[in-house]
């Protein structure tokens, strides 16, 4: 079975890739949530500027004006093109954001999400392990850093699924890809238990089966 690349907050459900719902949620939330404290310099560059009054329909004056407001509508921008398809785009308008607020932990971790969709799965780690060490709780970053490490370090991919449900124990996707961890290291117990949580959080997983071991 394929395992299709991760979108912005979007990724396919099969078993080699069942998102966290979460993940867009929490995505397109930072474009309002971001906007409170919001630090950086007075104003943004003609570029962002530029990039913002065409994709996200603000006035160029308010965004120069308000760097809270570049950085949300830049974050929408980013969001839409990643959605299209349009990865060199996307990662031009994230980086925009780290120019602006260098540790923006929404910014990292839709950097990570270009990088994992190209393939480019130690970039996406890189992205995500910056913002997991902003923001140690932030889900998502832990969840699809988990799947970047699965076919390279499946250990440290169920301590981050471990952590992921610790901290939201009703993170059902969280469980089913620990489930399919263990499946492939031969743990059925394990994998049948991490299965079985998951299906009790959200029924519509149990039409993934487990894998073979591999």
């Amino acid at each position: 079975m394929s395992d299709p690349k991760e979108t912005s907050g979007r990724p396919a459900r099969t078993w080699r890739a069942v998102a966290a719902a979460a993940a867009l949620a929490t995505a397109t939330a930072a474009v309002t949530t971001v906007l409170a404290g919001c630090g950086g310099p007075p104003t943004a560059k003609a570029g962002q500027v530029a990039r913002v009054a065409k994709g996200a329909s603000l006035p160029a004056s308010t965004a120069r004006n308000t760097p809270g407001s570049i950085v949300a509508a830049l974050l929408q921008v980013g969001i839409r093109q990643a959605d299209q398809k349009n990865w060199s785009a996307a990662d031009t308008t994230f980086s925009d954001v780290l120019d602006i607020v260098p540790r923006d932990v929404f910014a990292l971790y839709n950097l990570g999400l270009v990088d994992q969709s190209v393939g480019d799965t130690g970039g996406a780690a890189s992205y995500y392990n910056q913002a997991i060490a902003d923001d140690a709780t932030y889900t998502p970053a832990l969840y699809n850093l988990a799947i970047a490490l699965e076919s390279s370090d499946q250990a440290k991919a169920l301590t981050l699924y471990q952590k992921i449900v610790a901290i939201d124990p009703k993170a059902s996707t969280a469980y089913l890809r620990m489930a399919f961890v263990y499946a492939e290291q031969g743990d059925v117990q394990q994998a049948k238990a991490a299965q079985a949580k998951a299906i009790a959080l959200d029924p519509g997983l149990g039409q993934y089966p487990l894998p073979a071991k591999k």
